[in-house]
């Protein structure tokens, strides 16, 4: 996973702008270089423990015009499986 510097730059003064950093006392800088390393790293354990399951590293949506609209292709990590998912009616994990 690749997050740019202006994503850190932002982090930086999202954390400045809510006073995290003065909360946590460490510079905005400090914490935004470690968000990034620690998504980064969370990145790759998620890449190494698909790996280790002989799985494909990724899962995506796939666009099908075909699909009624507020409708996705889900499809799964294996890169076959697929699920359609009515956006509108959809349950995430973690909803009440």
């Amino acid at each position: 996973m690749a997050l740019d510097q202006n994503f850190t730059k932002e982090l930086e003064s999202l954390l400045n702008r809510y006073g995290v950093d003065a909360a946590v006392g460490t510079p905005d800088f400090i914490l935004a270089e470690l968000i990034v390393e620690n998504l980064q790293a969370l990145g790759d354990a998620v890449a190494k423990r698909e790996r280790w399951y002989g799985r494909q590293v990724g899962i995506g949506v796939a666009v099908d015009e075909s699909l009624p609209p507020k409708t996705a292709k889900m499809v799964g990590a294996d890169g076959k499986t697929v699920e359609i998912i009515d956006l509108d009616n959809a349950v995430y994990e973690g909803d009440d």
